[in-house]
């Protein structure tokens, strides 16, 4: 009886435990829409529109199953086209373990890629593979190998590519940490023979901890090129308030200069992306990118909200971020512009782009 009673319990507490998880979804992300405006200076040449859009289907645990991916050219009258498709499996704890690809091909859906995924019982990621298919047949595989140390930390990191049956490494990645934990150095090669490239991140902290630099020096020994980057962190008390990305880079002795900004909310959403790149020897702004939010809905109780950042092109650790995300509240909508300096030509052309993000309330 006492067994029976302590089993009921548990069923409970699973049960209790299964409401919350589903309780925490207020909302659910129904598709990202991408409107592009290319409007060149030629007066004979007209307007150019695109669409693109994005839609997400869920299975009953709620995770993101499908994403089915749109395309529409300007004002075209046969609506959208389904180009693409990726299908998401989960394990009994939720992680994500395998994601197929498919393109579409004259009305039939067309095997591109398999990627799976593995893990240790703390969670922590030790593979992933990728398997490329063409015409039905598997045309080539790649995989990430990942060791981490006692606390959790990722040491290191290698790829392979597969040749003619064998495994042959092509990167290899090694980082180090200091007596905090703080990730304070990172280095990495590629083994191939065509790039022979080489890079070491340093990561600058200050007294409480927060990453104020990351200074990256890249060479190329084919190319003859040496590249640095460095990344400089300002805070408002704990939170992340400008992050500046400026790339030197070094080509037959000619010097290249890029500069990326990017501004954030109190919130610690991104608000802001600005580009600037060097010509005739000085920055030119080139794009921008705002973000606009409802601060009134957390993005973590929006089912799909983690595939925001994927779809819209960002990497999380590209932007100084190694395991956070940038949109911490629900993301309405972006607004992009581009002022493309063709000089070869000598001809002048702007793009804009406004995404939109389209969600569903969820019945309490």
């Amino acid at each position: 009886m006492k067994k029976l009673s302590f089993i009921l319990i548990l069923l409970a507490l699973a049960s209790c435990a299964w409401a919350q998880t589903k309780a925490r979804y207020t909302e659910r992300l129904d598709s990202i829409v991408v409107d592009e405006y290319w409007m060149p200076s030629i007066e004979n040449l007209t307007t150019y529109k695109n669409y693109l859009k994005s839609e997400f289907i869920y299975n009953a645990e709620g995770q993101v199953e499908q994403i089915l991916y749109y395309k529409r050219w300007d004002d075209d009258e046969g609506g959208w086209f389904l180009t693409n498709k990726d299908e998401y499996f989960y394990d009994e704890q939720g992680r994500d373990t395998l994601c197929v690809v498919f393109q579409r091909e004259d009305g039939q859906w067309e095997l591109s890629q398999k990627r799976y995924n593995t893990y240790d019982k703390h969670g922590k990621k030790l593979q992933e593979r990728t398997m490329s298919y063409k015409d039905g047949k598997k045309s080539s595989q790649s995989r990430w190998d990942y060791v981490y140390n006692e606390g959790g930390k990722q040491v290191s990191a290698a790829q392979y590519k597969e040749k003619q049956g064998v495994w042959q490494q092509t990167m290899a990645v090694h980082d180090e940490y200091d007596a905090k934990g703080n990730h304070v150095k990172e280095m990495y090669e590629y083994m191939n023979v065509p790039s022979a490239e080489k890079g070491t991140t340093i990561m600058r902290y200050d007294e409480e901890g927060r990453l104020t630099a990351e200074i990256d020096s890249i060479y190329n020994a084919l190319m003859g090129g040496r590249e640095w980057q460095r990344k400089d962190f300002s805070y408002v008390g704990r939170q992340l308030s400008v992050m500046k990305d400026v790339v030197t880079t070094i080509d037959h002795d000619m010097v290249h200069q890029r500069l990326d900004e990017s501004l954030f909310d109190p919130q610690g959403n991104l608000l802001q992306r600005r580009c600037y790149r060097q010509t005739h020897g000085e920055l030119q702004h080139t794009s921008s990118e705002s973000f606009f939010y409802d601060l009134n809905q957390e993005g973590s109780s929006i089912m799909g909200y983690e595939f925001v950042p994927k779809i819209l092109g960002f990497v999380s650790k590209s932007l100084g971020f190694e395991e956070e995300g940038i949109f911490h509240h629900k993301l309405m909508v972006t607004s992009q512009f581009w002022h493309l300096d063709e000089e070869e030509d000598d001809e002048e052309e702007d793009m804009k782009a406004e995404t939109r993000l389209y969600y569903t309330i969820l019945e309490k």
